[in-house]
Protein backbone atom coordinates (compact mmCIF):
# COMPACT_ATOMS: atom_id res chain seq x y z
CA UNK A 1 0.00 0.00 0.00
CA UNK A 2 1.63 3.45 -1.13
CA UNK A 3 2.08 5.74 1.88
CA UNK A 4 0.32 9.12 1.85
CA UNK A 5 2.75 12.37 0.94
CA UNK A 6 2.56 16.09 0.28
CA UNK A 7 2.84 18.27 -2.35
CA UNK A 8 4.32 21.44 -1.27
CA UNK A 9 4.70 24.46 -3.96
CA UNK A 10 5.93 27.75 -3.35
CA UNK A 11 4.74 30.37 -5.60
CA UNK A 12 5.70 33.94 -6.99
CA UNK A 13 4.83 36.27 -9.83
CA UNK A 14 7.70 36.50 -12.03
CA UNK A 15 7.27 40.37 -12.52
CA UNK A 16 4.90 42.43 -9.68
CA UNK A 17 4.62 45.07 -12.49
CA UNK A 18 2.57 43.04 -14.34
CA UNK A 19 0.91 41.05 -12.23
CA UNK A 20 -0.12 42.60 -8.68
CA UNK A 21 -1.19 40.43 -5.47
CA UNK A 22 -4.78 41.13 -5.66
CA UNK A 23 -4.52 39.31 -9.07
CA UNK A 24 -2.09 36.82 -8.63
CA UNK A 25 -4.42 35.79 -5.37
CA UNK A 26 -7.85 35.46 -7.25
CA UNK A 27 -6.27 33.65 -10.30
CA UNK A 28 -5.03 31.13 -7.61
CA UNK A 29 -8.10 31.12 -5.11
CA UNK A 30 -10.44 30.83 -7.92
CA UNK A 31 -8.64 29.10 -10.73
CA UNK A 32 -5.71 27.17 -10.09
CA UNK A 33 -6.63 25.07 -6.87
CA UNK A 34 -9.50 24.07 -8.47
CA UNK A 35 -7.52 22.64 -11.35
CA UNK A 36 -5.15 21.00 -9.47
CA UNK A 37 -8.22 19.32 -7.40
CA UNK A 38 -9.19 17.84 -10.38
CA UNK A 39 -6.68 15.05 -9.91
CA UNK A 40 -7.80 11.58 -8.31
CA UNK A 41 -4.99 11.54 -6.34
CA UNK A 42 -5.49 15.16 -4.65
CA UNK A 43 -8.08 15.64 -2.18
CA UNK A 44 -6.97 18.78 0.06
CA UNK A 45 -5.65 22.06 -0.94
CA UNK A 46 -4.32 24.61 1.25
CA UNK A 47 -2.62 28.05 0.29
CA UNK A 48 -0.49 30.19 3.05
CA UNK A 49 0.53 33.67 2.89
CA UNK A 50 3.81 34.49 4.10
CA UNK A 51 4.39 36.80 7.71
CA UNK A 52 7.65 38.28 9.28
CA UNK A 53 9.63 38.79 5.76
CA UNK A 54 10.04 42.24 6.23
CA UNK A 55 11.80 44.09 3.32
CA UNK A 56 11.50 40.79 0.74
CA UNK A 57 9.05 38.94 -1.26
CA UNK A 58 8.56 35.84 0.29
CA UNK A 59 6.37 33.11 -1.66
CA UNK A 60 3.29 31.74 -1.52
CA UNK A 61 2.71 28.16 0.09
CA UNK A 62 0.16 25.68 -1.11
CA UNK A 63 -0.20 22.68 0.37
CA UNK A 64 -1.82 19.44 -1.59
CA UNK A 65 -2.57 16.12 0.69
CA UNK A 66 -1.88 13.50 -1.97
CA UNK A 67 -2.46 9.56 -1.62
CA UNK A 68 -0.16 8.87 -3.69
CA UNK A 69 3.65 10.72 -4.53
CA UNK A 70 5.15 8.43 -6.51
CA UNK A 71 2.77 9.00 -9.41
CA UNK A 72 4.18 12.65 -9.36
CA UNK A 73 7.69 11.34 -9.00
CA UNK A 74 8.76 11.83 -12.69
CA UNK A 75 7.71 14.70 -15.01
CA UNK A 76 6.50 12.15 -17.25
CA UNK A 77 4.23 9.76 -15.71
CA UNK A 78 0.48 10.25 -16.76
CA UNK A 79 -0.59 11.95 -13.34
CA UNK A 80 2.05 14.66 -13.56
CA UNK A 81 1.20 15.19 -17.58
CA UNK A 82 -2.46 15.46 -16.64
CA UNK A 83 -1.69 18.12 -13.55
CA UNK A 84 0.64 20.00 -15.81
CA UNK A 85 -2.13 20.16 -18.65
CA UNK A 86 -4.97 21.33 -15.89
CA UNK A 87 -3.23 23.63 -14.58
CA UNK A 88 -1.72 25.52 -17.81
CA UNK A 89 -4.02 27.68 -19.33
CA UNK A 90 -5.82 30.83 -17.27
CA UNK A 91 -8.45 32.94 -18.10
CA UNK A 92 -8.16 35.22 -15.00
CA UNK A 93 -4.46 35.92 -16.47
CA UNK A 94 -5.13 35.17 -19.76
CA UNK A 95 -2.77 33.54 -20.89
CA UNK A 96 -1.97 30.07 -22.33
CA UNK A 97 0.66 29.41 -19.90
CA UNK A 98 0.31 30.24 -16.19
CA UNK A 99 4.37 29.49 -15.31
CA UNK A 100 4.82 32.11 -17.91
CA UNK A 101 4.06 34.46 -15.39
CA UNK A 102 3.91 33.05 -12.41
CA UNK A 103 7.03 31.05 -10.96
CA UNK A 104 6.21 27.49 -9.39
CA UNK A 105 8.81 25.61 -6.78
CA UNK A 106 7.10 22.09 -6.41
CA UNK A 107 8.25 19.14 -3.80
CA UNK A 108 6.86 15.75 -3.12
CA UNK A 109 7.18 14.30 0.02
CA UNK A 110 6.18 10.78 1.87
CA UNK A 111 4.64 11.53 5.38
CA UNK A 112 6.54 9.52 8.27
CA UNK A 113 5.05 10.36 11.07
CA UNK A 114 2.32 13.09 12.77
CA UNK A 115 2.50 13.88 16.47
CA UNK A 116 -1.45 15.68 17.27
CA UNK A 117 -1.95 17.38 19.91
CA UNK A 118 -4.12 15.68 22.85
CA UNK A 119 -6.49 18.47 23.40
CA UNK A 120 -9.73 16.28 23.90
CA UNK A 121 -12.74 18.99 23.05
CA UNK A 122 -10.93 19.78 19.91
CA UNK A 123 -13.17 18.66 16.98
CA UNK A 124 -11.41 16.42 14.18
CA UNK A 125 -11.84 18.38 11.57
CA UNK A 126 -10.06 22.10 13.11
CA UNK A 127 -7.20 23.29 11.45
CA UNK A 128 -5.55 25.78 12.92
CA UNK A 129 -4.86 29.15 11.20
CA UNK A 130 -0.58 29.23 11.39
CA UNK A 131 2.00 27.31 9.75
CA UNK A 132 5.69 26.57 10.44
CA UNK A 133 7.79 24.54 8.56
CA UNK A 134 11.29 23.93 8.33
CA UNK A 135 13.54 22.30 5.61
CA UNK A 136 16.54 20.26 7.00
CA UNK A 137 19.41 17.99 5.82
CA UNK A 138 21.18 15.34 8.23
CA UNK A 139 24.58 16.37 9.15
CA UNK A 140 26.72 13.77 8.82
CA UNK A 141 24.87 10.20 8.68
CA UNK A 142 22.20 10.00 6.89
CA UNK A 143 21.18 6.54 8.36
CA UNK A 144 22.18 7.33 12.22
CA UNK A 145 20.13 10.64 11.59
CA UNK A 146 16.56 9.29 10.12
CA UNK A 147 16.86 6.78 12.98
CA UNK A 148 16.65 9.49 15.34
CA UNK A 149 14.40 11.17 12.79
CA UNK A 150 11.86 8.34 13.03
CA UNK A 151 12.31 7.93 17.08
CA UNK A 152 12.69 11.81 18.15
CA UNK A 153 9.81 12.34 20.74
CA UNK A 154 8.00 15.87 21.82
CA UNK A 155 6.73 16.67 25.18
CA UNK A 156 3.18 18.13 24.39
CA UNK A 157 3.98 19.50 28.42
CA UNK A 158 6.34 21.95 26.69
CA UNK A 159 4.18 22.86 23.09
CA UNK A 160 1.96 26.34 23.06
CA UNK A 161 -1.45 26.15 23.97
CA UNK A 162 -2.35 26.56 20.35
CA UNK A 163 -0.56 24.15 18.91
CA UNK A 164 -2.70 21.47 16.88
CA UNK A 165 0.04 18.61 15.11
CA UNK A 166 3.50 18.01 13.83
CA UNK A 167 3.65 16.45 10.36
CA UNK A 168 7.34 15.09 9.27
CA UNK A 169 8.14 13.85 5.62
CA UNK A 170 10.96 12.43 3.62
CA UNK A 171 11.36 13.72 0.17
CA UNK A 172 10.56 11.85 -3.02
CA UNK A 173 14.12 10.20 -5.19
CA UNK A 174 16.44 11.66 -2.78
CA UNK A 175 15.41 15.41 -4.07
CA UNK A 176 17.12 18.15 -1.17
CA UNK A 177 16.59 19.08 1.15
CA UNK A 178 15.78 15.62 2.41
CA UNK A 179 13.53 16.53 5.10
CA UNK A 180 10.04 18.44 5.99
CA UNK A 181 8.59 19.40 9.45
CA UNK A 182 5.18 21.08 9.03
CA UNK A 183 3.32 22.40 12.29
CA UNK A 184 -0.24 23.14 12.50
CA UNK A 185 -0.97 26.15 15.82
CA UNK A 186 -4.11 28.18 16.40
CA UNK A 187 -1.97 31.48 15.96
CA UNK A 188 1.55 30.57 17.13
CA UNK A 189 4.36 30.49 14.91
CA UNK A 190 7.60 29.01 15.70
CA UNK A 191 11.45 29.86 14.80
CA UNK A 192 14.53 28.17 15.26
CA UNK A 193 14.62 28.88 18.94
CA UNK A 194 10.89 26.86 19.42
CA UNK A 195 11.55 23.63 21.58
CA UNK A 196 9.97 21.65 18.70
CA UNK A 197 12.47 23.14 16.47
CA UNK A 198 15.71 23.61 18.42
CA UNK A 199 16.78 19.76 18.57
CA UNK A 200 16.62 19.82 14.64
CA UNK A 201 19.41 23.05 14.67
CA UNK A 202 21.30 20.96 16.56
CA UNK A 203 21.06 17.48 14.69
CA UNK A 204 20.70 18.88 11.27
CA UNK A 205 21.57 21.24 8.52
CA UNK A 206 18.63 23.73 8.38
CA UNK A 207 17.81 24.75 4.87
CA UNK A 208 14.76 26.72 5.27
CA UNK A 209 12.07 28.28 8.08
CA UNK A 210 9.48 30.03 7.42
CA UNK A 211 6.44 31.25 9.46
CA UNK A 212 2.60 31.50 7.31
CA UNK A 213 -0.96 31.74 7.97
CA UNK A 214 -3.84 29.56 5.92
CA UNK A 215 -5.83 31.70 3.84
CA UNK A 216 -7.69 29.59 1.49
CA UNK A 217 -8.57 25.53 2.16
CA UNK A 218 -10.52 23.80 -0.99
CA UNK A 219 -11.55 20.10 -1.01
CA UNK A 220 -12.02 18.02 1.64
CA UNK A 221 -11.16 19.97 4.22
CA UNK A 222 -12.27 17.89 6.89
CA UNK A 223 -8.64 15.80 6.23
CA UNK A 224 -5.59 16.31 7.78
CA UNK A 225 -2.11 16.52 6.26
Amino acid sequence: MAMPGLMFVESRVRDPQKISDELFNRYYNEEHLSAVLTSTQIKLALRYKPVGHPGSIAPYIALYSVDDPSKFSSRDSPETLKLIENVKKSRILGCEDASDLIHFDLKLYTKIHTYESDVEHRSEDERGRAMSFVQIEAKDDDENFEHWFRTYDLDMVDMPAGFRRCTRYKSEGGVRPRYLVIVEDDDHMYDSGSRIFREFYEKAKVCGLGNYVLIQAQGDTHLKL
